[in-house]
């Protein structure tokens, strides 16, 4: 039975959310503290934690950010409790790797939804042996929640490889970087459908959203020991060669190569592809803005080989 440990410091809201889940067939402990908590997840292992962004001893979100510090919690998916509803808060907690939000006051089917969902995936996460399963297993869920991304992520991987091909790389390393490639984008899992599927240019607080999904992709890949290598290539395939990118605004040679190349390929497969918010470039077009973007955006030396590659390998 997965166990559920519910961080909450109102004794009601515990045991109206104990009650909803132990008639799930959830086994659920309660933690009034992060004092209590700290303890519990010491001496229990849980499947989930619900965390309560407002405790009386210390913040949730620094409570969150011990939890996935700590090795026998760090792969523990954490709903955040919250009252809270703006934007901030969110990518305050999505950053810091918890799994989902759920607002207060809960609804019942929602939170159901949420708690299985993320206990679900924890538990495929843990039972598949075979790595590619899991790879094409987690990529799919993201391609259900946008139609126009079908295929991207499988593109990005497979150019992505024969690119690292082309600059020499060995074949290890080639097969790292696809699977980066695969798994890019998979924290798109939390953003909302409304924001990836939106027909028109999006706000400055919900590209704000939008840009949690990179370190939400390394969060989510860090339960599978054998990728830790291209974690790095996952987190920072959004950064720029100028330093303006995101999330970490790396810059340079502190930009991984890895994620300089899948960059590119990321990049030309967005533009050359329709989505919600505009049909696709002509190639001649993208090639157009990846030559003026060589320099600032990406990395020059690679824009210059995928430019001279393009057509004989994809």
């Amino acid at each position: 039975m997965d166990k559920i440990l519910i961080v909450e410091d109102n004794p009601d809201s515990a045991e109206v959310l104990r009650d909803i889940l132990v008639k799930e067939g959830y086994y659920c402990d309660i933690a009034a503290t992060g004092k209590e908590a700290v303890l519990m997840v010491s001496t229990s292992r849980y499947s989930l934690i619900l965390l309560d962004v407002m405790l009386p001893d210390i913040s949730g979100f620094s409570l969150l950010e011990k939890f996935k510090a700590e090795a026998f919690t760090s792969m523990v998916p954490v709903i955040l409790l919250t009252a809270l509803d703006d934007t901030k808060s969110r990518i305050k907690g999505y950053n810091l790797g918890c799994s989902d939000f759920v607002s207060k006051p809960y609804n019942h089917f929602e939170l159901i939804a949420r708690v299985n969902n993320h206990i679900r995936l924890k538990n495929t996460l843990e039972d598949l042996e075979d790595t590619n399963n899991v790879l094409y297993t987690l990529a799919a869920t993201i391609e259900a929640k946008d139609p126009y991304t079908r295929g991207h992520s499988q593109r990005v991987g497979k150019f992505s490889y024969l690119l690292a091909k082309e600059l020499g790389w060995k074949e290890s390393e080639c097969v790292k970087i696809e699977r980066a490639g695969l798994l890019h984008d998979i924290g798109k899992i939390g953003v909302p459908d409304y924001i990836l599927t939106k027909p028109g240019k999006l706000t400055d607080e919900e590209f704000e959203v939008m840009k949690t999904h990179p370190v939400l992709s390394a969060q989510i890949c860090k339960s599978l020991s054998r990728l830790r290598d291209v974690i790095p290539m996952i987190k920072h395939h959004h950064e720029r060669i100028d330093g303006n990118g995101y999330p970490d605004r790396l810059a340079g040679e502190n930009l991984p190569l890895g994620a300089r190349i899948m960059a590119v390929v990321d990049a030309w497969d967005a533009m050359t592809s329709d989505r919600a918010y505009r049909k696709k470039m002509p190639e001649g077009k993208v090639f157009e803005i990846l030559s003026s973007g060589a320099g600032s955006q990406w990395d020059r030396k690679i824009v210059e080989k995928f430019l001279k590659v393009k057509k004989n390998l994809f």
